[in-house]
């Protein structure tokens, strides 16, 4: 058997987290290796344990994820981000201007979850369909959504990973 994929779950609510670890190890080639609720728990942990993939939850009690990706990427350079989260709003722009390679809600299938994780490991890039069709909105629009409120431009990093 091929080395399972490491994971390294960051998400505040427990019974999120303990459910989706449990999801996850059901599967037989992920492993969730370490989880942590807060910001300061997650840069430990990812430092600690170099995981393949940090799926990481925006709404943390001592920060944003998304304020906290640049340390996690400082922490280990060759672990991907996939964030998971209740929210399909503007901090999809924030999350891949600060280098995730995924982006998938948490009303998604659970075999879309582990869909993500998996195609994130690889460097691939994984987006919800609502994610996807909110960037596609915003390319076809050229940066205005569809309630005519700006979203800001793609820059060059967000291009590279929607293609």
């Amino acid at each position: 058997m091929d080395t399972p994929v490491r994971v390294v779950l960051v998400e505040d609510h427990p019974m999120f987290r303990v459910g989706l670890t449990a999801t996850l190890g059901l599967t037989g080639d992920i492993a969730v290796v370490a989880c942590a609720a807060t910001e300061q728990e997650a840069g430990a942990l990812v430092a600690e344990h170099r995981p393949d993939v940090v799926v990481l939850d925006i709404g943390l009690p001592d920060g944003t994820g998304i304020a906290l990706i640049p340390r996690l990427r400082a922490e280990s350079r060759a672990s991907h981000i996939l964030m998971l989260t209740s929210y399909d709003d503007a901090s999809i722009h924030a999350a891949l201007r600060a280098g995730v390679r995924g982006y998938v809600v948490k009303t998604a299938d659970p075999d879309d979850i582990v869909r993500a994780v998996r195609t994130v490991a690889t460097g691939a890039g994984h987006f919800s369909p609502t994610v996807v069709d909110r960037i596609t909105t915003h390319v076809a629009t050229g940066g205005r959504s569809s309630d005519h409120s700006t979203i800001p431009q793609l820059t060059r990093r967000e291009r590279e990973i929607w293609r």
